[in-house]
């Protein structure tokens, strides 16, 4: 949940859910490109809109849909010029789609790494609910308010 990290005002943190996959391959569909595409715009139209200038760093569960997505997600962020990405997702091996809470902690301990300044997790819905108490529709994205405890869904 978001209520289990220290607050630090210079930390920007996204939370995503992947895209719509086939259930045979695990591999993104044409909806879930498009979802991940829509997510993105939304990413980068927010983070242009709010002035930001740091280095921003996405990370991604090991499942195909979720590397996929987050490959996706780097490849439009770094589309639009005025935003600094780091251009390999990196892949966090414990958050599996049976991954266990009580044995990995809390699943966010990427995304207030100091080496950046806006971290990105792309994961699965079990992930997600843990970290933000809330269901993600496929292709939804939040950012983090650490400082109140809430999210903000990224319309």
């Amino acid at each position: 949940m978001v209520t289990m990290v220290e607050y630090d005002e210079t930390r920007r943190a996204f939370l995503m859910r992947h895209g719509d996959y086939e259930s045979l391959t695990g591999k993104l569909n044409e909806v879930g490109y498009e979802q991940v595409n829509i997510a993105g715009d939304k990413i980068c139209q927010y983070l242009v809109d709010s002035g930001e200038t740091g280095l921003i760093k996405v990370f991604s569960s090991p499942s195909i849909r979720t590397q996929e997505s987050a490959e996706l997600l780097v490849d439009r962020l770094i589309i639009e010029d005025k935003l600094y990405v780091n251009p390999e997702p990196e892949i966090i091996s414990q958050l599996t789609e049976n991954y266990d809470y009580g044995e990995v902690g809390w699943p966010g301990h990427k995304l207030l790494e100091r080496n950046y300044e806006v971290g990105i997790l792309v994961s699965h819905q079990p992930v997600i609910f843990d970290m933000a108490g809330k269901f993600f529709r496929l292709g939804e994205i939040a950012k983090v308010n650490f400082d109140k405890s809430t999210l903000e869904m990224i319309r």
